[in-house]
């Protein structure tokens, strides 16, 4: 599962033309953090970063982390 949520998290920015800072500001999430979470640095536990990274790309939470997309 966590590999997949940063393969997705890159291939649903780049569907949705967004760049990272566009996505932060989307997502209420930090720059960094979804830079750290796209290069593999961490992985965030945190349902409530999953969620609103999910909300802000428009899949589900179980789409975003469970489907390769």
């Amino acid at each position: 599962m966590e590999w997949q949520i940063y393969e997705n998290l890159i291939k649903l920015r780049e569907k949705n033309n967004l760049t990272i800072e566009e996505l932060s500001d989307k997502s209420g999430i930090s720059k960094l953090t979804i830079s750290n979470i796209e290069n593999r640095i961490t992985y965030s536990h945190n349902i409530d970063i999953i969620a609103k990274l999910a909300l802000a790309l428009g899949v589900t939470v179980d789409e975003f982390v469970c489907e390769k997309l």
